[in-house]
């Protein structure tokens, strides 16, 4: 809710000794006349009246959170796009060049030629007997 300064007139060595005794108590005179000052509003004001008010302001503040949340986000995202971008650029400062993407089958025929150039380590009985008895159906989970 947006908030309104009040001014009151009121003798200066009243005021002094008001707020030394309100000192005593632990009080101050700002929320004794907030406390008052609710008071007279909800005497004052229909209840109609109040719940419109109401239902305005918390309309304001909810969009003022919003706007908040928002343009922190937005700044959040910047920090990291920077970041970001101050990662990716190598020493000369300009951007790596990106690799052509592959498809699937350039990617198995990589493999395969990986594969056949590299030595293939020699399979133990064992390990043959386990693979011909599982050949038919396998099932993960």
């Amino acid at each position: 809710m947006k908030k309104t300064n009040l001014q009151v007139s009121f003798d200066a060595d009243k005021l002094n000794a008001l707020q030394f005794y309100m000192t005593k108590k632990e009080a101050n005179v700002e929320d004794e006349l907030q406390a008052h000052l609710d008071k007279l509003y909800e005497k004052t004001v229909p209840v109609q009246v109040r719940e419109y008010v109401e239902s305005q302001s918390e309309s304001e503040t909810t969009k003022q959170e919003i706007k908040s949340e928002d343009s922190a986000a937005i700044q959040e995202l910047k920090k990291d796009d920077n970041d970001l971008k101050q990662n990716v650029k190598s020493d000369d400062g300009k951007p790596p060049e990106r690799q052509p993407r592959q498809s699937k089958r350039q990617r198995e025929k990589e493999l395969a030629a990986a594969g056949q150039s590299e030595p293939q380590p020699e399979q133990n009985a064992e390990t043959e007997e386990v693979e011909e008895q599982t050949q038919g159906m396998s099932m993960s989970m």
